[in-house]
């Protein structure tokens, strides 16, 4: 049985890793219900339209303040839009104003129909974070 595109885009809404998919010039095209309840929890107005936001240039935005971590997740992007990188995967500290968190976040190419598009995920690693720092060494 084929999977219908509604079995389909439910499955991509229930994952609870954070997913945004971007276009060949990094514009966010779609984005799952984990990432819209991601940003509300963190500052960002429940109906925001997230196709308003470039991926990279966010990036760049925050790599200009000093963020070394976002350059490099701009160039990553670039390379993989433009079919010269394959799957990456970082992890990276995103403190909140109450508590330490941590995430590993996917850069996926992806090709659909003749166009080069970016998976981006995110997804919250900190408890395993928080237990590998407590394991003794050697």
């Amino acid at each position: 049985m084929d999977p219908s595109p509604e079995l389909t885009i439910a499955a991509f809404q229930s994952l609870s890793t954070h997913v945004a998919i971007l276009d060949r010039d990094a514009n966010i095209v779609c984005w799952n219900q984990a990432w819209d309840d991601f940003g509300s929890a963190n500052g960002a107005h429940r109906t925001i339209d997230w196709r308003r936001y470039n991926y990279r240039d966010v990036c760049l935005m925050a790599a200009d303040d000093g963020d070394d971590f976002a350059l490099l997740i701009a160039d990553t992007l670039s390379q993989t839009l433009r079919g010269r990188q394959g799957r990456r995967t970082f992890e990276y500290p995103c403190h909140g104003p109450t508590e330490e968190r941590y995430f590993e976040m996917t850069i996926t190419p992806l090709e659909h129909r003749g166009e080069r598009f970016a998976i981006i995920e995110h997804d919250d690693i900190t408890q395993h974070r928080l237990r590998r720092e407590l394991e003794p060494v050697g």
